[in-house]
Formats: C-alpha cells, structure tokens, sequence
C-alpha cells in the first residue's frame, strides 16, 4: 500500500522480546507505536492519509469499570478506545479476513457504524466467527478476568 499504516502496542518488558516482536510487525512496512503515545500521535494530524490499526483481540486490563457488550452469548468486556476517534470524523473499518487457500488471505474492508462502533464492531466479528469459526483462535480467552 501506498500509505503510512500504523498499529499501537504495549511494549514488553523483556527488551529483546519487545525488539524482536517490534521487528516481526513492522517487517512489512506498517509502525507500530506505543499504546501510551498513539492518540498523542494519531490525533496530531501529521500523518495525513494514513491507516491505523487497531487490534481488538485484548482483553481490557480492568474489565469491572468497563461497558460489557454480549458478545458470543456472554458479557464481554471490550477496549472502547476506538469510540473516542468519532468526533476527529475518520472513517472507521472492519477487517474481515479469510483463508483462500494455504497460505493465501482476501480481506474485505467493511464501513463501522459511526454512532455505534464498538456495536458494530462486535456483530461484525460474531458473524466472521459463526463463518469460520475454526480461524478463531478459541484459546485466546477472553473471559479470562
């Protein structure tokens, strides 16, 4: 792609894992910032024309203060940082990913209800997961707190 493409992530505190696992996700070109610093950043405005990535997959690190949604029929809670995006009037989008075949993915970008993001968000991913649910990875728990 012919654009800036950045990712916030929380840094590890091992330095040789961190710089390892920094370098993994930037091997493609994208930059990844620390979580702390990426609204500062995103929300400067310097990085016209740029694609932010936001992975979801987290659970939130004090799930008792949070919103809980229904999410795959139980109350879950999610990261609702993307909410605050909605008066800088960026476009938001889903990324639904699927396997081709071995090796080889399509990803289809699909516009998010601004007035209800992380709802949206969240059927969005129900139904990549009813699709496929064999792609999700089921170990990843996230009603671990």
């Amino acid at each position: 792609m012919k654009k800036n493409i950045y990712a916030p992530y929380k840094p590890l505190s091992n330095l040789f894992f961190n710089n390892l696992l920094k370098n993994l996700r930037e091997k493609f070109g994208g930059k990844v910032i620390e979580m702390k610093k990426f609204s500062k950043f995103m929300i400067k405005g310097e990085n016209k024309n740029s694609i932010y990535f936001f992975l979801n997959d987290q659970v939130p690190a004090n799930t008792k203060k949070m919103y809980k949604y229904d999410f795959l029929e139980k109350k879950t809670a999610f990261y609702q940082s993307v909410e605050k995006l909605r008066k800088e009037k960026m476009p938001i989008f889903y990324a639904e990913m699927m396997k081709t075949k071995r090796g080889f993915y399509n990803i289809e970008f699909l516009r998010v209800d601004e007035k209800k993001i992380t709802e949206d968000y969240i059927q969005k991913l129900e139904k990549t997961i009813k699709q496929k649910p064999d792609y999700w990875l089921w170990s990843h728990n996230r009603w671990k707190r």
